[in-house]
Order: C-alpha cells, then sequence, then structure tokens
C-alpha cells in the first residue's frame, strides 16, 4: 500500500491521477486549494490524510464529483474568503467519509453555518464522523446524510421556497419533500434548486451570460413571480404554455436582444458567424470549448416545429427574427444552451448556479452578484 507524500496543491492533483486501490496520499503542512476530485474510482480505499498530526494540512475547497472510496482523515477544512459557501462538496458519489476533522468557519464574522460550505449532492453512504466546528452555529442540519438530522417546520421550507422560486404554495412545498425526510434539509434544499431550472434559474442564468451578475432581488421578483412580478413573468400565465427549452431560449433571446442589457453580448457575438458564436457560448457555458462534430450537431440536428422539419439552427432563428447570423439567434442558441447545462447539471454556469441558490435558500444570500465569480470552482469545468 504505497504512501505518496506531497507538499503542493499541484503535487496533490498529481497524485490522484496515480493512486490506486489501497494507497494513501499524505499532505504536508500548508494550504491547499482548487482541489477538485472526479472519476476516482479506483476498486479500492484511498486514504487521503495530513503527514504531521501535530500540523493538520488545511483544504480551503474540495469537490468530489462522481468518485467512490475515499476517506479523508486528520485535515483541517478551512475555505477562503473565495469560497466561503460550498467550499467542500460531494456530488454523485459513493462511500466518501470525513473523519477527525477540524472545520473552521468564516473568521471575519465569528460564526459560520456548515451548510452553507458543506454541499452533497446524489451522493449515498457520506459519513462525517469524529468532526469539531469552529465558528459556527451549533445543531447542524443533515446534507444527504451529513450530520444529525434537525427538525425542518413547514414554515422554513416555505421561507426558502419564496427567497428561491420567489412563489409559495401548499403544492410546490409539498413537492419539495416528496420521497425525502422533512428532516433532511440537504434533500429539500436539492428539491428546491432542482424545481428552480424552469423558473428562477432561467433568470439568474441568462443574467449571468448577458451582463456578468445576476439581477438584484427586486430584479429577480419581477421576472419570476407570478403575484408581485410583470405580466410576463417565468411564473404567470404567459409563460406556462412554453416547455423547458423554449422558456430558456425566448428569456435569452429578449434579452440578448435589449439595446443595454445585451449590449456586451451584441458587441462580441455580432462579429463572429453563427457556429463561432455557438462555440464561444458553449466554451463559456460548460468551461470547455466543444468539438466541430458538437457545433454540427447542435446547429444541424433536425427538430420539429408546428408540424415543420427544420435545422435546429433554423429552429433558433425563428426565435431570433433577424437571420440565421442575427444576434437573436446567437441569443436563442445561448438560451437553449443554458437550457440544456440546467437540465444535465453540467458545466460551470450551472453548477456555480446550484451553490448560489442554495446559498440563497439556507442563508438568504443576496441577489446582484456574479455567481461564477463568486461560486465557482475549477472542478465545475466539463470534463
Amino acid at each position: 500500500m504505497p504512501n505518496i507524500n506531497v507538499s503542493s496543491s499541484a503535487e496533490f492533483i498529481q497524485a490522484l491521477q496515480e493512486v490506486g486501490a489501497g494507497d494513501s496520499i499524505s499532505l504536508a503542512p500548508g494550504d491547499y486549494a482548487n482541489i477538485g476530485i472526479s472519476n476516482l474510482n479506483v476498486g479500492g480505499p484511498v486514504v487521503i490524510t495530513s503527514q504531521d498530526p501535530a500540523h493538520p494540512a488545511v483544504l480551503e475547497d474540495l469537490t468530489v464529483s462522481a468518485s467512490s472510496g475515499l476517506r479523508f482523515a486528520g485535515l483541517d477544512f478551512t475555505p477562503s474568503a473565495q469560497h466561503l459557501q460550498g467550499a467542500f462538496q460531494v456530488l454523485d458519489s459513493t462511500d466518501i467519509a470525513f473523519d477527525h476533522l477540524v472545520v473552521t468557519g468564516d473568521p471575519s464574522t465569528g460564526h459560520g453555518s456548515d451548510l452553507s460550505e458543506f454541499l452533497v449532492r446524489d451522493s449515498s453512504n457520506i459519513s462525517l464522523t469524529n468532526a469539531s466546528f469552529d465558528l459556527f452555529d451549533v445543531g447542524s442540519a443533515s446534507l444527504d446524510g451529513l450530520g444529525p438530522p434537525v427538525p425542518l417546520p413547514a414554515s422554513e421550507i416555505d421561507a426558502m421556497t419564496q427567497r428561491v422560486l420567489r412563489d409559495v404554495d401548499p403544492a410546490t412545498s409539498a413537492g419539495l419533500q416528496a420521497g425525502v425526510d422533512p428532516q433532511d434539509l440537504g434533500a429539500v434544499v436539492s428539491n428546491l434548486v432542482k424545481a428552480a431550472v424552469g423558473t428562477t434559474s432561467i433568470v439568474t442564468l441568462s443574467f449571468e451570460f448577458f451582463t456578468g451578475s445576476t439581477p438584484t432581488e427586486a430584479g429577480v421578483n419581477y421576472l419570476v413571480s407570478s403575484s408581485a412580478g410583470g405580466p410576463s413573468a417565468l411564473n404567470s400565465a404567459y409563460f406556462q404554455g412554453f416547455n423547458l427549452e423554449n422558456r430558456y431560449i425566448q428569456f435569452a433571446t429578449d434579452l440578448g436582444k435589449d439595446a443595454t442589457l445585451g449590449a456586451a453580448f451584441t458587441t462580441t457575438f455580432s462579429q463572429l458567424n453563427l457556429a463561432d458564436a455557438t462555440r464561444l457560448a458553449y466554451a463559456n457555458i460548460f468551461g470547455v470549448a466543444p468539438s466541430d462534430a458538437e457545433v454540427s450537431d447542435i446547429l444541424d440536428t433536425t427538430v420539429q416545429s408546428n408540424g415543420m422539419t427544420m435545422s435546429r439552427a433554423a429552429y433558433f432563428a425563428s426565435y431570433g427574427h433577424d437571420g440565421v447570423e442575427g444576434i437573436g439567434t446567437k441569443a436563442a442558441v445561448v438560451g437553449w444552451l443554458l437550457g440544456e447545462a440546467a437540465k444535465a447539471d453540467l458545466g460551470v454556469f450551472a453548477l456555480s448556479n446550484d451553490a448560489f441558490l442554495a446559498d440563497v435558500a439556507t442563508n438568504n444570500a443576496p441577489f446582484g452578484v456574479d455567481v461564477v465569480a463568486t461560486y465557482g470552482q475549477s472542478s465545475f469545468i466539463l470534463h
């Protein structure tokens, strides 16, 4: 069972690529940042620990995705100022153990919340044992099995729903608890973030792309809420006839063609043909450039609309109303890509938005922020 000693973030990342079943990685004292572990499934346990128990290594952030069989022990989890929310995430993984950790909250405020720093989604057999929480509000809620569950009143679910979805009704609140333990806050928040894909996320993702930040809370309310919003709010009757893809396409087209809100988009994308515009938008949204074949698949695949068969590029143009190479058509492409990212929960934009909305739900985090800059992590890049 080889042991790999590392003393920097780069060496840690390299060791993760070389590790095998039964191996261990020992971290020298110091800080380790931008740590992403993806698709690590070596068929046996891998232990990550400190070289010197008296001076434990400090992880400023960590994202484990699509991995299994990892044990983190004898470490200090202290997020940097850039990653106070969602610094430590486990996504779509199994058999991940955290043992004998020291988890430190935000020293600038003198308190923290394990929910704001830990995010566990779509995972199983995740354990947290023998951990101490410093500068934390005591009474942690569970995240897919992390920590002891605490009672979750209906009023709190309604409050979280209002913050994220901007409207509250009994059916929505009940749906957030469907199939989950009503005391499991992490599962409820996960359901809430998923429920936002067709409403609030359309606004936050679209504005993030076209303007570089979400609207203010008042702006989101106007654009989403059926009761407090405008006549074309996403929860209003106007949008009820749109499927998910067309909601994203229509909203993005309107935003991209707006003389003020779409100005930066027009400056950059008007110089590109449709294929290159698609390539650039894809790279921004997912964090990696598409191949020529992927661009062709996006634009040339045939689709049905109103009994007619057409290329998807022509379908985008039917929303843009300014020709296949028009700025409206290119904005429609952006909307479709954002919708696909949100549905699949993949890429920099979608995963940063997940972390943001979870923070809004649980900590009433402010709107009007650059979501990718504030919540994004290198591990969110599509691989």
